[in-house]
C-alpha cells in the first residue's frame, strides 16, 4: 500500500476574528432596536387616535341625546303652539288676538286726528278718576 500524505484541504479559516461576528450582532442589534422604537412611536399614535375617537364618539351620543329630547320637545302640541303664538303671532280659534303698539312721542302726533270728545282736562288726576267711576254731580 502506498502510503499517501494527506494535504490538508484549504481549510475555513475557523478562527476568524470574532470582530466580524460581534460587528453583524451589533447591527441586527441596532436594526431589531430602530425598528421596536418606530412600532412604539406608531402605537403611540394609534392610541392618541383611538382617544380622540372615543371623545368624539361620547360627544356624537350627548348630541344626539340632545336632539332626542329636542324632538320629543317640538312634537308636543303645547310646544308648538306656543311657538306658534310667540315667534309667529298666531292665535287659535277663539282668542282675541290683542296688539300693543309703542305710542309715538308727542311731538309726532299728527295735527289731523280728531280731538276727543272728553279732552284733556287740567283737574288733578284723582279728580278725573272720581268723574269716570262716579259720573253725575258729586262735586
Amino acid at each position: 500500500m502506498s502510503t499517501q500524505t494527506a494535504s490538508p484541504a484549504p481549510s475555513i479559516d475557523r478562527n476568524r476574528s470574532p470582530r466580524l461576528y460581534i460587528v453583524i450582532l451589533v447591527i441586527l442589534c441596532v436594526l431589531f432596536v430602530a425598528g421596536y422604537l418606530q412600532r412604539l412611536a406608531t402605537l403611540d399614535e394609534i392610541q392618541g387616535q383611538v382617544v380622540a375617537m372615543r371623545a368624539s364618539v361620547a360627544a356624537s351620543e350627548q348630541r344626539g341625546a340632545n336632539l332626542t329630547e329636542e324632538l320629543a320637545r317640538v312634537q308636543d302640541p303645547y310646544y308648538l303652539a306656543l311657538r306658534a303664538r310667540d315667534d309667529l303671532g298666531l292665535v287659535q280659534e277663539g282668542d282675541l288676538p290683542v296688539v300693543i303698539y309703542d305710542a309715538p312721542p308727542a311731538e309726532e302726533v299728527p295735527e289731523s286726528l280728531p280731538a276727543t270728545a272728553s279732552g284733556p282736562s287740567d283737574s288733578p288726576i284723582w279728580q278725573q278718576w272720581l268723574d269716570l267711576l262716579l259720573p253725575g254731580p258729586v262735586r
